[in-house]
């Protein structure tokens, strides 16, 4: 009689499950790479899960808490977690026994390559997920040292690969879309809206989105324009939104778990971002047929998936290119009309199940000890 073999491991290592970009792939994924894996997804910070994660993923927590009442206080406690944290992350590892540790966000990886040094039987695959030049220097020779180290480095696009040319083993796997769980294709809203997604933060450039539909709000009297998320540059938006004299017509209403199904019938999405790494956000909108605007940022995948059929593209910070690409298709309802029945095309290569065929794969050439080709 021959015995089954038993699954292998896979330890998913992220500061948190929290709403953002990366939090939401290691969901999908973790769903996903379950039925033929024993997943086990590791926080540093407690809090529950933003997105819906299978009871059959298995989900524990360091439950460290940051205070935040400033920056210097802050700054002190993610020092002591830090610290902490390649403890436990080192005592997790030793104790559950993961055939490889998959690790998500810088923080997470620079704990992870401290965690493992000296231990054996397990592979390290890093990950990087955002625009590795917006860091300082010193902080980008560092990340290209420790990611030298690991087993493999999983890249989003050809730039980044590009970018870490010194890191031997690479391998490009995309954000994945789960078009399974997408709401029911709609037409647009009547009369049209403007909406975009993300962290209210600087490197999102909201503020650029806000300049820019204040240039032709007048030629659009009935268009509005909402921008979902929350974060630290709320009060300086909504000073901007009223400076603006657009309280009527800019909305912020905060976060949401639903946040397909109140862009679903957007006008035009709006990116205006400064930096990026694989964004979710622009993919799942031209997913949905939803014409966008977005800036041409340094990771180059808004090149490689935005063409006339799906939207336009401006260059980072050009808040007058920005209100004119939202003009012209303002503009032209039979150019979003066509967009939106064609532009899923251009995304169909990031599917889920096409996706995690990359990331299996990945997994397979480490525990079967094979070696892994650049894609």
């Amino acid at each position: 009689m021959v015995k089954n073999k038993m699954k292998k491991k896979i330890l998913i290592l992220i500061p948190r499950l929290g709403g953002g970009g990366a939090e939401r792939v290691v969901s999908i994924i973790a769903n996903y790479l379950v039925e033929k894996y024993e997943v086990q997804i590791t926080t540093l910070v407690s809090g529950k899960s933003f997105y819906s994660i299978r009871d059959s993923v298995k989900i524990t927590s360091a439950n460290y808490k940051i205070n935040r009442n400033n920056k210097l206080v802050r700054r002190i406690s993610m020092g002591k977690n830090f610290l902490r944290s390649i403890v436990f992350v080192r005592k997790t590892i030793k104790e559950d026994k993961p055939d490889i540790v998959l690790s998500f966000l810088k923080e997470m990886d620079t704990v992870t390559f401290l965690a493992t040094r000296g231990l054996r039987g397990l592979k390290w695959v890093c990950s990087e997920r955002n625009d590795p030049t917006t860091t300082s220097k010193l902080r980008q020779l560092f990340y290209k040292s420790i990611y030298q180290r690991s087993d493999i480095m999983v890249c989003q696009s050809q730039a980044m690969v590009e970018y870490y040319s010194n890191v031997k083993r690479k391998v490009i796997i995309p954000n994945p879309v789960d078009f399974n769980n997408y709401p029911e294709h709609v037409g647009e809203h009547t009369p049209p809206k403007i909406a975009a997604v993300g962290r209210l933060v600087p490197q999102k450039n909201f503020e650029m989105l806000i300049e820019s539909f204040a240039l032709i709000s007048n030629k659009y009297p009935e268009v509005t324009a909402t921008i979902y998320g929350e974060g630290p540059e709320r009060k300086k938006l909504e000073a901007l939104v009223i400076n603006k004299k657009l309280e009527n017509r800019v909305f912020l209403p905060g976060a949401t778990c639903n946040v397909l199904e109140e862009i679903r019938d957007a006008a035009i999405f709006a990116f205006p971002t400064n930096y990026e790494g694989f964004p979710n956000a622009l993919v799942e909108a031209i997913a949905m047929g939803i014409p966008v605007v977005s800036t041409d940022f340094a990771t180059g995948v808004a090149k490689e998936i935005v063409d006339e059929d799906v939207g336009i593209i401006v260059p980072c910070g050009d808040t007058k290119a920005f209100a004119e690409a939202m003009d012209i298709l303002l503009a032209n309802p039979e150019k979003r009309a066509y967009i939106r029945n064609v532009s899923r095309k251009a995304v169909e290569s990031f599917a889920v199940e096409k996706v995690i065929e990359k990331w299996n794969s990945l997994f397979e050439s480490l525990t079967e000890d094979k070696k892994c080709q650049n894609l």
